[in-house]
């Protein structure tokens, strides 16, 4: 399946630059959100993975939100893949770690599909996801897009050894005003200890416009890739959560 990088990646950037670093009412503590990502490959098509996140509002403490989510994904194409899955997702009392009663509580299923670009040593993902949550509120629908790029700094791919910097930037779409909910960007590096094992971490922005109320927060993002394979793999790592 064929892609045009260039319209991709124009276009992406456009919708990233538009939103970036926008709000007010930001909070001044660091946050801390913490993800471990478990995949286990069937096949080099076939995947399940599951994956739970804590996240605070202060550096390593009030831990006020959590979510688990598992699902599935097929790799159609070198260049096209898709996924569903679902996920519970907590929101505490702030003031606390895990402090109840809740805020929102959620059940959240989705559909997605991933097309990938290759230009040298730089990869892109475009993502793009449909989300249908079972809310405290209510049920909503949610659209969402994320653009992936990912550069080894050390080697021409992401293997064992591989050092490897990570940007992305995500849009949040409701079908109910307002129709703009959030958007999310995120810097950092990683490393490929082993086959099985990766290491991320960076800067989280997460701008939030809900009710007319514009709020952001900053995290320090730190994640776990962990991942099994029941075969030889040939296929180069394209590190990502379902985040």
């Amino acid at each position: 399946m064929k892609t045009s990088p260039i319209l991709h990646t124009t276009a992406s950037l456009i919708i990233c630059l538009l939103w970036f670093k926008q709000g007010k009412g930001q909070s001044a503590a660091l946050g801390t959100a913490n993800i471990v990502n478990l995949t286990y490959n069937f096949t080099p098509r076939w995947s399940a993975f599951f994956e739970p996140q804590f996240r605070s509002d202060k550096f390593l403490t009030d831990f006020n939100f959590d979510e688990f989510k598992i699902g599935a994904s097929y790799n159609v194409a070198n260049r096209l893949a898709v996924q569903v899955g679902t996920g519970i997702h907590n929101t505490y009392s702030f003031g606390g770690s895990f402090k109840k009663p809740f805020i929102s509580r959620e059940k959240r299923l989705w559909e997605q599909f991933a097309l990938y670009n290759t230009i040298g040593r730089l990869k892109l993902e475009h993502r793009y996801r449909i989300e249908q949550r079972w809310q405290t509120q209510g049920f909503r629908n949610r659209f969402r897009y994320r653009l992936n790029a990912i550069i080894s700094l050390n080697q021409p791919k992401i293997n064992t050894g591989a050092l490897y910097a990570y940007v992305n930037d995500e849009i949040y779409l409701t079908d109910q005003p307002s129709y703009f909910q959030r958007n999310r960007f995120y810097v950092g590096a990683g490393y490929r200890f082993i086959k099985q094992l990766t290491v991320q971490m960076g800067y989280l922005h997460q701008f939030d416009y809900i009710a007319n109320r514009k709020t952001s927060k900053n995290f320090l993002q730190t994640t776990f890739l962990i991942a099994v394979h029941s075969h030889r793999s040939v296929r180069e790592l394209h590190p990502a959560t379902s985040e």
